[in-house]
């Protein structure tokens, strides 16, 4: 028996024996408890953790052999009866060992929800005769998109109403919404999968109904030329879901009928369309984790090729810009979002909008902090700490939260969150480490952070906490990490380096195989992402990566409690690297600490869709944290 179950029993005895002393149905009372805990007891000693089965799968490379004995639970199918039961059976480990709670669940649900503003309009944009925006209302899930003849609203018409579209569906997302230029067709790409695999469809503004044409296997976005009848797409390699041909369709002809007018051949490389702001020029991107370049269409001319802008160069970035006025969202982390209009040629600046955040929040009540930390090597790490005044003393007492990415160049800028109030206000300290691999300090801040120095982002997050709690700003047994996607291949670098610093871990969506999957061609985001993490079909990328692979690198020994969570359909980062990774650990972990698995079965890489239902993922996360932090309410 755990010592935390030995100490509940023991409680329950005193409390028995001082139950002697009170009134009969003082007694009574107490006695129904003590049955009802000990019950939940005995649950909690039958609960156990699902055990993957072992079957050995070995890859070799480099005259380097690993053997994966939960390589099985890669399935592209989604449909292997063993794989679904093992993560159903995750699913319900998980749900019950936080079933205690789930009334914290609650709480922290209605609160999150609680501070949105629910009847929400965004800022109109201006395009053609049209001033467009979109609203959501009451306890809707997803936003309604309206136009009319003015900024005012006064004559305002639906054209697209996600809350209908959504009807019958788990998930749904809408993508991409482009009016012709003549304003009476909308197209948009629809997913009810959460595979990011999108289905084009074309909306008669006029009459509200479907034209027939429906192009499938697409990622969503179009751009219409001047004709208003014909429209550029991109569609995707269905098996490693990168967008990688442009084609040109005509209203009215079947997609097997449409023109291919570009096919990138280096898959080092993204692709994306746009069209300039005079309507003029269509165009594809191109863009790589080191180079970008643009590639130019005629808008007018449905005969067009497109025309390279600048060729493409290694180490050379460039983009198109004929914005007059430019648009500018500004927040903290103790000022809600707002948006700006300013002019480029007075400076002169129009506030359009700033979030209303619902309830008692006061900015006056909290406080923001910039910190440089000094990690290892000397480098000097900035750091963002937000916290509650009245809640905060600097002396080591308060639990605090790090998070971080760390990748791609992404910087994660100290910004407002309305969520993240529910830590805030039990007491708890938030700080967003911009580590290296980020560009918080510049494109060499990102180069310092990638390919052969990506350890760099692992060290600067562990030296940063060390160093928040050296200064006080987090009690030294109620520290906690968060990431997702490359942050999680972050938490589960972390949690192999240093797990003796933290008490808790969530790592969402974790990209945490990281060899296996770039050796995998097949996979998505594997070849082009050769720029970011290197190519392990090179042995010094290999030896490299395999050296950090959080997958690889797990151990026989203690590891913080951790939440892993991941979407069955994610499009970026496959369920089975997670699932094999919470397998691999319960195998090596030498801890009672909790690992816990949550599969949502119907979403993909951004969890659930809808703003609410995404709410529930939040609060469950922040539950988990509070709970190993023991703030029950």
């Amino acid at each position: 028996m755990k010592t935390g179950h030995s100490f509940a029993l023991a409680i329950l005895s005193l409390a028995v024996l001082a139950g002697c002393n009170k009134a009969p149905e003082q007694n009574s009372t107490i006695v129904a408890q003590n049955k009802q805990a000990a019950a939940q007891e005995n649950v909690m000693q039958e609960i156990t953790a699902p055990v993957a089965n072992k079957i050995p799968f070995a890859m070799t490379i480099h005259n380097d052999t690993r053997i994966d004995n939960y390589y099985w639970m890669r399935d592209d199918e989604r449909q292997d009866p063993a794989v679904i039961a093992h993560l159903n059976a995750e699913n319900t480990y998980t749900e019950a060992m936080l079933k205690h709670t789930e009334s914290l669940q609650a709480r922290l649900f209605e609160e999150l929800k609680g501070r949105i503003q629910k009847d929400d309009d965004s800022v109109p944009t201006k395009s053609g005769q049209y001033y467009y925006s979109s609203q959501t209302r009451g306890d809707n899930e997803y936003p309604t998109y309206v136009r009319s003849g003015d900024d005012k609203g006064t004559d305002q018409h639906v054209i697209l109403d996600v809350n209908e579209l959504a009807k019958g569906h788990d998930y749904y997302a809408a993508t991409g919404l482009s009016v012709s230029p003549n304003g009476n067709l909308l197209a948009y790409g629809e997913d009810t999968v959460s595979r990011r695999i999108y289905t084009i469809l074309v909306k008669d503004l006029s009459t509200g109904k479907l034209l027939e044409d429906k192009l499938e296997g697409t990622d969503g976005d179009i751009v219409w030329a001047n004709d208003n009848k014909t429209f550029y797409y991109i569609k995707k390699d269905l098996q490693t879901l990168l967008g990688y041909q442009v084609y040109r369709h005509t209203l009215g002809t079947s997609q097997a009928a449409d023109e291919l007018i570009y096919e990138e051949s280096n898959t080092s490389y993204y692709t994306g369309i746009g069209k300039s702001k005079d309507q003029q020029e269509i165009y594809i991107f191109h863009a790589s984790t080191s180079a970008s370049g643009v590639s130019v269409i005629d808008a007018n001319d449905v005969k067009a090729q497109p025309k390279r802008l600048i060729e493409r160069e290694e180490n050379l970035e460039y983009n198109e810009l004929d914005n007059p006025n430019l648009r500018v969202y500004y927040t903290s982390m103790t000022t809600p979002a707002s948006t700006f209009d300013i002019d480029l040629n007075t400076g002169d600046k129009t506030l359009l909008k700033q979030q209303q955040v619902i309830g008692e929040f006061n900015a006056d009540n909290y406080a923001s902090e910039r910190l440089f930390i000094s990690a290892r090597d000397g480098v000097k790490v900035p750091v963002s700490l937000v916290y509650r005044k009245d809640k905060f003393k600097k002396d080591g007492t308060n639990p605090l939260l790090q998070y971080a990415y760390g990748s791609y160049g992404a910087t994660m800028d100290p910004s407002f969150s309305s969520g993240r109030l529910s830590l805030l206000d039990r007491g708890f300290v938030f700080a967003i480490a911009h580590i290296r691999g980020s560009q918080m300090l510049g494109r060499p801040w990102y180069e310092d952070g990638k390919l052969l120095n990506k350890k760099n982002t692992f060290n600067d997050f562990v030296d940063v906490t060390k160093s928040l709690v050296a200064q006080q700003y987090g009690a030294q047994d109620q520290i906690f990490a968060m990431g997702g996607s490359a942050g999680g291949l972050l938490m589960g670098a972390v949690a192999n380096q240093a797990p003796e610093l933290y008490k808790g871990m969530v790592a969402a969506v974790p990209f945490v195989d990281v060899v296996t999957t770039m050796l995998d061609a097949s996979l998505p985001l594997t070849t082009n992402e050769y720029g970011e993490w290197g190519n392990p079909n090179d042995k010094l990328y290999y030896d490299y990566m395999l050296s950090y692979s959080p997958y690889d690198q797990v151990s026989k020994q203690a590891y913080p409690n951790m939440l892993v969570t991941t979407g069955l359909h994610d499009s970026q980062v496959q369920y089975f690297e997670p699932a094999k990774w919470v397998a691999k650990l319960r195998e090596f972990k030498t801890d009672d600490n909790k690992l816990l698995f949550k599969i949502d079965m119907e979403a993909g890489h951004g969890g659930a869709s809808g703003r609410f239902k995404s709410l529930a993922d939040t609060a469950l996360n922040y539950a988990f944290i509070l709970d190993l932090a023991g703030i029950k309410e």
